[in-house]
Parts: structure tokens; C-alpha cells; sequence
């Protein structure tokens, strides 16, 4: 169990106090929790535990079965499936085993996922309105003991996904007309080390291509 949390989840989690802060309500931090669950806190009075899910390659390597084999000091041009509808279920039916012990752990009312972008580097997608509709479509699709879905984006700020009392809907499917909707990203690995570093894309380390096939085993890329 870790005694701190990584930086994205620190970020994630001040962005959400932040917004729930500046939305009138009271949100107390209990400092002696910072894994499973990952957020603690007293809001408006009712005690809460959040877990957060970070949203991010090696996630979605993970998600589709692949292992990260992803070398230092190698850049990388990877093709990914856009799919966060498939990405919050997925996060929702990974963590639903654990609710039981989070909520004992943290003698908590109510728990929170809190799935969130990278935010100590760019984020893997954007977040529009059209990706906010699928996360919470898929959100109010997928049954769990959950009390709150939220989606917190770097860009986009902390989203309410769904929340108990919110009626659910079938699951959404995405528009496959002009093949199946695919995102790219170029990431570079690198572990950084006292003293500095140095990283650089060149004939001498050419970018090596990966391509991650969709959750949604229907389709290929």
C-alpha cells in the first residue's frame, strides 16, 4: 500500500476539491488515507472515499490486454482507439470487486470514481462535448456500487459523470460509418535522474510504431 499519492492523483484530486470547493460545498480531507481508497474527505457533512483511475497509455495497455513493453530512452508513435465510453466501463467493472473494502477501510457513506487524465504531461485526448455525452451515457449504463462517476480532465476540469438517483440508459455505440473512430500520440521514455538527462529523436533512435487494438473486440485497427 503506498504511503503517498502519484502526482496525477494529487492533481485529479485538487481539481476536484477545487470545483466542489467553489461550488459552495464543505470538503474536509481525512490525511491518514491515500491509497485503496485512494481520497478520503468529509463533504457537506457525509464521509466519502474516492478512488481514482488514471486515464492514460499504459492504462488503456492494461485495458486491451497488452503488456507494457515500452523501453527508456525509446520514442514511441502509438494509434489508439477512441473509445471513452469503453474506457469508463471498464474502469467502473474493474474497481466494482474492491467497493466493499474501500468502504470498510474508510468506514465511509458513500464512494466515488474519480477517473482523471494525465496532468504532469499532455493529456492523451481531449475533452469535448461529444466525449463528455459517451462518458456519461456509458456512465449511467453501467450498473455498479458506485455512488458517483466523475471524469477530471486537465483541460476540461472536474465533470459529474453520473450519480446515484440519475436514470440509467442503454449503453451508448459509437459512429463506426467512416471506420472506427482512432487517436494518435507520440511519447517519448525516459527516466529521469540526477544530474539531468538527455532525450532525442533521430536516426539513431527512430520512432518505433504500436498500435493498441480497441476494447470493443468487434472492430480491428
Amino acid at each position: 500500500m503506498r504511503d503517498r499519492r502519484s502526482p496525477d492523483e494529487a492533481a485529479a484530486i485538487e481539481r476536484m476539491r477545487c470545483a466542489l470547493t467553489s461550488s459552495g460545498h464543505v470538503v474536509s480531507d481525512d490525511i491518514e488515507i491515500t491509497d485503496r481508497p485512494d481520497w478520503v474527505f468529509e463533504f457537506d457533512g457525509r464521509r466519502v472515499a474516492a478512488e481514482c483511475t488514471c486515464v492514460n497509455l499504459p492504462q488503456l495497455m492494461k485495458w486491451a490486454g497488452y503488456r507494457d513493453r515500452r523501453y527508456d530512452g525509446k520514442h514511441y508513435e502509438v494509434r489508439f482507439a477512441y473509445e471513452p465510453h469503453l474506457w469508463v466501463k471498464t474502469a467502473i467493472e474493474s474497481k466494482s470487486a474492491k467497493i466493499g473494502g474501500y468502504k470498510h477501510r474508510a468506514q465511509c457513506e458513500e464512494i466515488w470514481l474519480v477517473m482523471h487524465s494525465e496532468f504532469t504531461a499532455l493529456p492523451l485526448f481531449g475533452c469535448s462535448s461529444a466525449t463528455l455525452a459517451l462518458m456519461r451515457a456509458a456512465a449511467a449504463a453501467t450498473v455498479s456500487g458506485f455512488d458517483a462517476v466523475w471524469f477530471v480532465h486537465a483541460e476540461a476540469g472536474a465533470n459529474l459523470l453520473w450519480q446515484t438517483g440519475d436514470p440509467h440508459c442503454a449503453f451508448p455505440e459509437l459512429d463506426v460509418s467512416r471506420g472506427y473512430p482512432t487517436l494518435w500520440t507520440r511519447q517519448g521514455v525516459v527516466t529521469l535522474k540526477a544530474g539531468g538527462g538527455e532525450f532525442s529523436l533521430g536516426p539513431h533512435n527512430a520512432a518505433v510504431s504500436l498500435t493498441i487494438q480497441p476494447l470493443d473486440r468487434r472492430f480491428k485497427l
